[in-house]
């Protein structure tokens, strides 16, 4: 057991081991701005009225030690504590859904706003169950915007494993699921009003015949396709592209990754629309996903990112139903401008060359990693 002593304000027990300890009170109408401060989500978040709490009392050992994380864009510091939470919330999940065979909070989506599940499918329908699951039976997934399933020969820890999964089995409007006005965490600037937002949920399941009524066949793409050169085909089409990429891991090339120069209201949806035509000459574009030119679209770290801080799924999502062929989603991931949100949209936390530049200078003297 922890030996615990008394505080000297009250009659509460402390760590007696506590490095620093603060003893006050907080005025339920006393309030005060907080910010904008550097979050864990990787942005400054809004400037905010905020409760106050009151220091009375002071008290620390002779040589303290100041415990902290810097926090920037994930993955940083504070998702090492997401990671290990994580390990604690799947085995809580699977007493209540037996059929989960892993959850992952990847750090990249803020350690909480996507989850990836595997489970143990056993009838029609039971991805859309496990996400609704997810959503209300831990108040901690509460906040969690996004919930992909998977089957569980899925490694939900792998995007080059999810990935295939779910350009290979969804129909992306068919096996999506949009959830409107829930609550959402109050640092999310992309939600529409602060607190509430929209939710998404993706099956990625291999689908049971019942749930194959009424869906529009795949159409695999037979010939070699020279990806590098569509890529540059598109880049010379649209000024606007910065990179554009085709991930290996989609399933017949259907799935395309966008990043742009973004000038005007909608520029994010009219370059879905606009690839979505020229993808459907040599495949079935599926999924294209746009994000600003401060995004690597090469590295799902950053792709992930933008997806979770930067879209609420309702609003930014657009999509055509099925007709010859498997209908198509868009998501629209870049920074939103005026005349796209009303709300104070969050600056990027960007770390200090010359301080970059002094620690790498130093970074083998340093010998942090062994």
């Amino acid at each position: 057991r922890t030996e615990v002593v008394k505080s000297l304000s009250n009659d509460l027990d402390i760590p007696a081991s506590a490095e620093i300890v603060m003893e006050g009170y907080i005025d339920p109408n006393e309030f005060a701005l907080e910010g904008p401060y550097g979050d864990h989500t990787g942005y400054y978040n809004e400037t905010e009225q905020h409760h106050v709490f009151t220091i009375t009392h002071l008290s620390m050992k002779q040589k303290p030690i100041y415990h902290s994380t810097y926090t920037g864009r994930p993955p940083d510091e504070p998702a090492v504590l997401g990671v290990a939470l994580n390990e604690v919330f799947v085995p809580i999940l699977q007493k209540q859904f037996p059929e989960i065979e892993d959850f992952y909070l990847p750090p990249e989506g803020c350690s909480y706003r996507m989850a990836v599940v595997t489970i143990k499918k056993q009838y029609p329908g039971h991805a859309k169950r496990i996400m609704m699951g997810v959503w209300s039976f831990l108040r901690q997934f509460m906040y969690t915007k996004y919930v992909v399933i998977c089957d569980h020969d899925v490694d939900a820890r792998s995007w080059d494993s999810v990935i295939p999964a779910i350009t290979a089995n969804m129909d992306p409007v068919m096996d999506s699921l949009f959830i409107d006005h829930t609550p959402i965490d109050s640092l999310d600037f992309a939600s529409p009003v602060v607190g509430l937002g929209s939710k998404m949920g993706l099956d990625a399941t291999r689908k049971w015949p019942a749930e194959l009524i009424g869906r529009a066949p795949d159409c695999s793409v037979t010939e070699v396709i020279d990806l590098a050169a569509k890529e540059a085909q598109l880049r010379e089409a649209y000024p606007q592209i910065i990179d554009c990429y085709f991930p290996p891991q989609a399933k017949d090339h259907s799935m395309a990754l966008v990043s742009i120069d973004k000038q005007a209201v909608g520029d994010g949806k009219a370059m879905i629309e606009a690839l979505w035509h020229q993808m459907s000459q040599f495949t079935t574009p599926k999924f294209v996903i746009i994000c600003d030119g401060d995004v690597n679209v090469r590295d799902w770290n950053d792709v992930i990112w933008a997806i979770t801080t930067r879209m609420d799924p309702t609003r930014d999502t657009i999509s055509v139903p099925a007709g010859a062929t498997s209908s198509k989603m868009g998501l629209d991931a870049t920074n939103k401008l005026p005349g796209e949100t009303e709300r104070e949209w969050g600056t990027p936390i960007v770390k200090d060359r010359k301080i970059v530049a002094k620690i790498d200078a130093i970074w083998e003297q340093l010998a942090i990693i062994k």
